[in-house]
């Protein structure tokens, strides 16, 4: 039996370690917050946004289509003269310093490479620096396997908060 080369990467394994989806330069124009996660006493913040191709989906009670994106943003939460996290007229956390992205977003055959095993419909799914930047050495495999088990929500964890998105 002989083994791959050194160094060898099947196309599965590639297409867990790539990101395919960039963060929009304009973001998060066209998003909307729906979910905001206080940690370390208020001081930190992970808070979600949706594109509207999945609101007005999720909202509908449709499948969420190819094209639709959830990114969030954990932060540095901005602090009034008292301590006190600040908060935008959404209700949100202000950011004082972005800490990193992740994102989950679908478009047209994403899916065609990732095995049966892992695949998640068109899903696909990325982590980046504060800069935007892709993180290097990720597999996303970890990521696909989580959210396999959520096809009854189309993948998404948080899709009742969503649904609950008023605009």
């Amino acid at each position: 039996l002989h083994g791959a080369a050194a160094g060898a990467k099947s196309k599965p394994l590639l297409e867990l370690s790539q990101a395919r989806y960039a963060i929009p330069v304009d973001f998060p124009k066209g998003f909307m917050p729906y979910r905001s996660t206080p940690s370390e006493g208020g001081k930190r913040a992970s808070v979600n946004y949706v594109n509207a191709a999945a609101l007005v989906a999720a909202k509908a009670g449709q499948a969420l289509p190819d094209g639709s994106a959830i990114v969030g943003v954990t932060m540095v939460v901005k602090l009034d003269s008292d301590g006190k996290p600040l908060t935008g007229a959404d209700g949100y956390p202000v950011a004082d310093k972005v800490l990193s992205y992740s994102t989950m977003a679908s478009a047209p055959n994403w899916g065609d490479a990732i095995p049966d095993l892992l695949r998640n419909g068109n899903w696909t799914y990325a982590l980046f620096t504060a800069v935007r930047q892709p993180r290097e050495g990720v597999s996303y495999a970890e990521c696909f396997a989580c959210h396999k088990a959520r096809s009854a929500t189309r993948y998404v964890f948080t899709l009742d908060q969503v649904k609950a998105v008023k605009y």
